[in-house]
């Protein structure tokens, strides 16, 4: 008997949304050279199209008997950005497709609206589009893959591809109806250890204006400046391999969870930020926010610092940061008319200059 099985015409859309870091700490290097990290990152309504189609899927058994390969197409549109082997989309789906024994031919489609190399996950977020398409796509060949094992996967493919995963479900409803956990999740997440343990955390609505400077930085270059700049401490331990979610844990039990994880001293108070978020108090949480990473990467990009110190100026903004590594800036606003003023003035100055909002529950 033929055991091809074929899926023709599937195809779904979903949103994959940036993010910024309300607060990101660097608390040591475990023996891996992993860097112990803490981060409460928010995602926005600035957002990726990512469409996935399956024209045929074919069990793991039969594709080696009759020589089937997976065969992966990706089309991208908007800002340049890499269509190789290398690209997190590409990875994603020959990953999810590896852990579930299947291969096929599949299209991935991408529309990019998040800038690219800004530190605000736009790659990371196509990642777990693509994982979550085609967990729901191949949900007829075999079963679907708990949201556990899509975090473990998520994870092992990038350390911000586990926060977009639990996003991503709130902000797409065929996601929320297709995970019985959709319920526990949130729009913001504490990510500790390598940023793979992630924690809903109740999410406010800021308005967000994003400039992203004409030119990117590397990641790997940041995390390295940082290190010598802080003389970040070699721990002993080996970092938890393990990603996922606590979806049972709030913030007001997250500190006796996580308690064996909090060694070493802070910089940043991103536990702090957190736990007013989820008591009600956004306000009070702005004076703790901040973001290790611009001891290194503003020294060295000043115009990271003039940016910031622009808005900071006009007084509209209640807290202006720099992302995840850099160099992309966003600033919080508690209303659209004083986010319009900064905008008419940075559009004047800057090709990348977008609006936004943190997203929130209430949201959909």
């Amino acid at each position: 008997m033929n055991r091809e099985r074929f899926i023709v015409g599937n195809k779904i859309e979903l949103k994959a949304y940036g993010k910024i870091n309300l607060g990101l700490d660097v608390l040591g290097i475990f023996p891996d050279g992993y860097h112990k990290v803490e981060m409460l990152m928010a995602q926005v309504s600035l957002a990726d199209d990512v469409y996935v189609e399956v024209h045929h899927l074919y069990e793991k058994k039969d594709c080696e008997k009759n020589h089937k390969e997976t065969s992966i197409e990706l089309k991208l549109k908007g800002k340049e950005i890499i269509d190789d082997a290398e690209n997190l989309a590409i990875i994603a789906a020959r990953t999810f497709l590896k852990n579930k024994k299947i291969t096929g031919n599949i299209t991935i489609e991408i529309k990019k609206n998040i800038p690219i190399g800004a530190g605000m996950a736009g790659g990371s977020a196509d990642c777990a589009a693509v994982l979550h398409a085609l967990n729901v796509l191949t949900k007829d060949v075999g079963e679907g893959i708990p949201l556990e094992e899509l975090v473990q996967m998520a994870g092992e493919i990038g350390s911000d591809v586990p926060f977009c995963v639990m996003g991503q479900i709130k902000g797409n409803n065929i996601l929320t109806d297709f995970y019985e956990e959709s319920s526990a999740l949130s729009f913001f997440g504490l990510a500790v250890e390598t940023g793979g343990v992630c924690i809903p955390v109740l999410s406010y609505n800021w308005k967000v204006l994003i400039v992203k400077p004409d030119f990117s930085v590397s990641t790997k270059e940041v995390y390295q400046g940082i290190d010598s700049e802080m003389s970040s401490p070699k721990l002993s331990r080996q970092r938890d391999k393990n990603f996922r979610f606590r979806r049972d844990a709030t913030y007001n039990d997250t500190s006796e969870i996580l308690n064996h994880r909090l060694d070493g001293r802070r910089n940043i108070e991103v536990f702090k930020i957190a736990q007013l978020i989820e008591e009600g108090k956004p306000v009070e949480s702005i004076r703790f926010m901040g973001n290790i990473l611009e001891n290194f990467t503003e020294k060295k990009y000043t115009e990271i610092t003039e940016i910031k110190d622009m808005i900071r100026k006009q007084k509209n903004a209640v807290s202006v940061l720099m992302t995840g590594s850099g160099p992309t800036v966003f600033a919080l606003y508690d209303d659209e008319e004083k986010l319009m003023k900064d905008y008419k003035m940075m559009t004047s100055l800057y090709n990348e200059v977008y609006k936004t909002e943190t997203l929130w529950d209430n949201i959909f």
